[in-house]
């Protein structure tokens, strides 16, 4: 259902990257640094790449939750009554940053 962007800005050491820390660097296989990940190429840690990546993933997880609550507001207008199944998804959205690994986050379904 929700893919990341492949590319994005990352902020680091005063220079700003287009990609992702953790991909790969996009060589020619004869090419000495090709399979790299990009943070090693960077002079990043592991750990740095990583949450510079997980930052950038909650950041684009937020937008797409916040696209998709907006698109229900209406549900919420004061001549209308949710039901508990549009309570419940409007819930399960807000409460998706509770979760731990971006990579690990369950979408709800959107009732009818």
């Amino acid at each position: 259902m929700f893919t990341f962007n492949k590319i994005y800005r990352v902020r680091y050491n005063g220079k700003i990257y287009e990609q992702d820390p953790l991909s790969s660097a996009h060589l020619p296989e004869d090419h000495e640094h090709y399979n790299l990940p990009l943070y090693t190429l960077w002079g990043m840690t592991l750990e740095e790449a990583t949450d510079i990546s997980n930052t950038e993933h909650w950041r684009q997880i937020r937008v797409y939750r916040n696209q998709l609550l907006s698109e229900t507001d209406w549900w919420a207008l004061q001549d209308r009554t949710m039901t508990q199944e549009q309570r419940d998804y409007r819930q399960s959205l807000r409460d998706l940053t509770d979760e731990t690994d971006p990579n690990e986050v369950n979408w709800p379904t959107k009732p009818e």
